[in-house]
């Protein structure tokens, strides 16, 4: 299986799972979209488990303009799930290096 299609079949099973817990989200104000605290692209990038991804601490509200402007950072917020899923080291190397844009 191409790299291409792995990750079509990766963000599509993220986005399903997401989308499932859409209404367990608090806060949802009109015109706001789903957003993944740790993107999408970064969790496809780095062998993160689908279920932390699209896990609910993963996930909030955004308006549609804060959520282009965040693109693909890394947030505090980000960086403070990363560790809580384990993945210290991943955390660490990014939030020292002050590297936000990941791919």
């Amino acid at each position: 299986m191409s790299r291409a299609t792995r990750r079509r079949a990766y963000f599509r099973q993220v986005r399903k799972l997401s989308d499932q817990k859409r209404h367990k989200i608090p806060g949802k104000k009109r015109g706001d979209v789903l957003d993944h605290v740790v993107p999408i692209a970064f969790g496809f990038t780095h062998d993160l488990k689908i279920e932390e991804i699209s896990s609910l601490e993963n996930l909030q509200w955004l308006s549609w303009a804060e959520n282009c402007d965040k693109g693909t950072e890394l947030t505090p917020h980000g960086f403070k799930n990363l560790r809580s899923w384990d993945y210290f080291d991943l955390a660490d190397r990014f939030e020292s290096k002050k590297i936000t844009r990941t791919y």
